[in-house]
């Protein structure tokens, strides 16, 4: 689900929850999933955006404090 708040893009897809700390693979799934995303949206003709879509799995891990 996309939705904006305070005028940023929210994304919301808990369809898959995985623990990224608690699972073995968790780092693994984040970088999957996000490089996943950034594709999605690149190959839709996203650009000029920072973070770049490419960078996305390392900011969810700053913001989440991992």
């Amino acid at each position: 689900m996309l939705r904006m708040h305070d005028g940023r893009l929210v994304m919301i897809g808990l369809r898959q929850v995985v623990d990224v700390v608690g699972n073995p693979r968790g780092d693994w799934y984040l970088t999957r999933d996000a490089e996943n995303i950034g594709r999605w949206f690149t190959a839709r003709g996203l650009t000029g955006v920072h973070p770049e879509p490419a960078d996305l799995a390392d900011l969810l891990r700053r913001e989440a404090l991992l």
